[in-house]
């Protein structure tokens, strides 16, 4: 028996064909060519899975942990929720992504009740260590050297090591988070994975809004090019209902 991961999401909340979104304002040879760009791209998708949240006190509770003295202070004042929502890259036929971003975006179901506040991200910033070679020269250019001596150089090669990369976060302690996977990162995301976000409000606080925003960029003759949706009025506002609150 062959157990599979999944590639797609199961009655998706959000799924969206990601559309070829030409840069504004530039005029180029490239505006001709439009028509076959979106064709090429067509059919790349993006899915995200309906948000579940988890109330972090219960769990804590549950798991018989005891949270850092300064997150049971904070227990006093706010309640704090894990939301939990799977996703899945999915790139059009005989292409791929080579970055890719998604962005939630959480308000406060009333007016008068402030908006979340993102206390922490999974998965993290991730980065990979290479290392790479460069060949340096040091070459005499005075011209009273030439005639003292031939012109020499000196040619050496160095190793280093560089940080790259591979998954990016953005957004604590604001009302949004920001993941950014790099080609390395999606090339490891092709079943669905899972998005973890904690997220604090206030005491009693019934549930939240979020929208989510996709994009991504794919390789072409042309270079890379965007794909997203054009206009932000195109995204669709979620409700995530805390049922004990």
């Amino acid at each position: 028996m062959v157990i599979k991961a999944p590639t797609k999401i199961k009655n998706p909340l959000f799924k969206e064909e990601l559309k070829y979104i030409p840069l504004e304002g530039v005029k180029s040879v490239e505006e001709s060519k439009d028509a076959e760009i979106r064709e090429k791209l067509k059919g790349s998708v993006v899915e995200v899975g309906k948000p579940e949240p988890y109330n972090l006190k219960q769990m804590c509770v549950i798991q018989g942990i005891e949270p850092p003295v300064k997150m049971q202070i904070l227990f006093e004042k706010y309640d704090f929720w894990l939301i939990e929502a799977p996703f899945a890259f999915l790139p059009a036929l005989n292409t791929h992504f080579e970055q890719a971003r998604i962005l939630a975006r959480l308000e406060s179901l009333s007016d008068d009740v402030e908006d979340p506040i993102v206390h922490d991200m999974y998965p993290d910033n991730i980065s990979e260590e290479k290392k790479e070679k460069h060949r340096i020269s040091i070459g005499l250019s005075l011209k009273f050297a030439e005639i003292i001596e031939p012109k020499v150089q000196y040619v050496d090669e160095i190793e280093f090591t560089r940080l790259y990369p591979i998954i990016e976060i953005a957004g604590i302690g604001k009302s949004e988070s920001i993941w950014a996977f790099s080609e390395e990162a999606l090339s490891n995301l092709k079943n669905v994975n899972t998005l973890y976000t904690v997220v604090k409000v206030p005491h009693g606080t019934k549930g939240i809004n979020v929208r989510f925003y996709l994009y991504a960029e794919a390789p072409t003759k042309w270079g890379l090019k965007l794909l997203g949706i054009e206009k932000d009025e195109k995204y669709e506002k979620y409700e995530i209902p805390f049922s004990n609150a």
